[in-house]
């Protein structure tokens, strides 16, 4: 009897942060309007060197993109919530503090899977508009079952990654305007670092590769090329990734990304929590 209360409470949980969440203007700002800005911006501006390079395998990462905009919401979520009554009151309502993280990972996690699917859409609305149609050659270029797998794994690692960051950022913080600020830097050094502009000069030099190690984004971008490649079964693939055969490889192995990536979700995941409990004692 007492799981299926504790089951049921879960449920309502679940239920109240979805009706939450999507009465929000932020949630459409976070998760749509700025993703698709973001996405607009790099489409036009990287049209013409992906189409004379045929480098395809850019758009790859470019689905990583709408999932860095969680790292806002989620923030927003945790720092408006932390002094209300329904965070204060969790216990009186049969919910504990674990319990309530994992309602907000299953529903952020379902809103921003669901908005980079609209976001991926949207781009393929966008490059209708153009000929050749870069984004529809880039689709039909995954033509096996391990580079889909490959690409959704990624994304849902991603999705993973940042709620957990953003998550450790806003429990550890009460400033609101602090932890968005710290999101910004999160922001851009994820999108410099990260391997979503493999092509420019800097970001295959070796100082730019020491820097990457200590950046998730950099695990998660090199997931998806590797798959959409299939460097995991042909180590052809790995010069694939880089413009030219002469440019540094981060990683030699699918298993040194993905081994990364999980270091940093174990490492997010755990600290998140404790930060998460502090922060909503004080």
């Amino acid at each position: 009897m007492k799981i299926k209360t504790q089951h049921q409470m879960f449920n309502r949980c679940i239920n109240y942060i979805f009706k939450s969440v999507l009465k929000t203007t932020r949630t459409y700002i976070y998760m749509l309007i700025a993703p698709i800005v973001l996405m607009t911006l790099v489409y036009f501006l990287w049209y013409q060197s992906i189409l004379k390079n045929s480098r395809y395998i850019l758009i790859t990462a470019f689905t990583l993109l709408p999932s860095l905009f969680l790292l806002f919401l989620v923030s927003y979520i945790i720092c408006e919530w932390r002094d209300s009554v329904f965070i204060k009151q969790l216990k009186n309502f049969g919910i504990s503090r674990f319990q309530f993280i994992s309602a907000l990972l299953i529903v952020l996690f379902t809103t921003n899977f669901i908005a980079v699917l609209l976001v991926i859409g949207y781009l393929f609305f966008l490059d209708s508009f153009r000929h050749p149609h870069i984004v529809q050659i880039w689709l039909l270029q995954m033509h096996a079952v391990d580079q889909w797998l490959g690409v959704i794994f990624g994304i849902i690692l991603n999705i993973l990654v940042v709620f957990f960051l953003s998550l450790l950022v806003s429990g550890a913080l009460k400033n609101i305007y602090l932890v968005q600020s710290i999101n910004i830097l999160i922001l851009v050094l994820f999108l410099f670092f990260g391997d979503f502009f493999i092509d420019l000069g800097y970001a295959t030099s070796k100082a730019a590769i020491v820097v990457g190690y200590f950046i998730p984004q950099k695990y998660l971008t090199w997931i998806v090329y590797m798959f959409y490649t299939q460097s995991e079964i042909n180590s052809y693939g790995f010069f694939l990734i880089v413009p030219a055969i002469d440019r540094n490889l981060s990683f030699l192995s699918i298993y040194q990304p993905i081994f990364g990536t999980l270091i940093f979700l174990g490492l997010f995941s755990v600290s998140s929590y404790f930060a998460f409990l502090m922060g909503t004692k004080r």
